[in-house]
């Protein structure tokens, strides 16, 4: 424990600006993870709905920044709902699941619990680097067996789209949002 505030207090700063007007998102440059596309029927649904997509968040074991950024999507700034994005608490009204953090051993069972609910079309986002497999809890799933948590959320689910950043950006996570719906 006394190792990683170290290492957070020598760190120096975590977060960065967003890219200037013009500049391309960071995506897929941060530990080289890449943004893929989501699956097709999802973006053909949301079509036919008129642009309504319900997102479910669900936390497997972040350190709270990537929920921040999140909740500030539907803010009076970002105003995420203009583009038709709404929250549900219910996995089986939501299209899309937004994870956030790394997969610890007791919420392994819930999140696949959750993304079973949820009806089909779907699709998965990984929010943050610790669930895109790249931050220093994920890095924990290299102790095997014993390991506090099983990494980012590609070594439980298959992931469509990685949001990566600690914390990542709302616009970035806009973005991916958008890219999984297909809009």
């Amino acid at each position: 424990m006394l190792e990683w505030i170290y290492r957070g207090l020598s760190g120096g700063r975590v977060t960065t600006r967003y890219p200037a007007p013009g500049v391309p998102a960071p995506f897929g440059q941060s530990h080289g993870v890449e943004l893929t596309a989501a699956s097709i029927p999802l973006s053909s649904r949301a079509r036919m709905l008129g642009r309504s997509v319900h997102v479910r968040h669900i936390d497997c074991g972040s350190d709270g920044s990537e929920e921040w950024e999140i909740l500030a999507l539907w803010n009076p700034f970002y105003d995420i709902q203009r583009l038709g994005f709404f929250l549900t608490s219910s996995p089986r009204h939501a299209d899309v699941l937004l994870v956030t953090g790394a997969v610890t051993r007791p919420m392994r069972a819930p999140l696949l619990r959750t993304w079973e609910l949820m009806g089909e079309p779907k699709a998965l986002v990984a929010v943050g680097d610790d669930a895109c497999g790249a931050g220093p809890c994920a890095a924990d799933a290299d102790a095997g067996e014993g390991a506090p948590t099983a990494g980012g959320v590609s070594g439980v689910l298959a992931v469509d789209v990685f949001v990566p950043g600690s914390p990542p950006a709302p616009a970035a996570i806009m973005q991916g949002l958008m890219t999984a719906a297909g809009l």
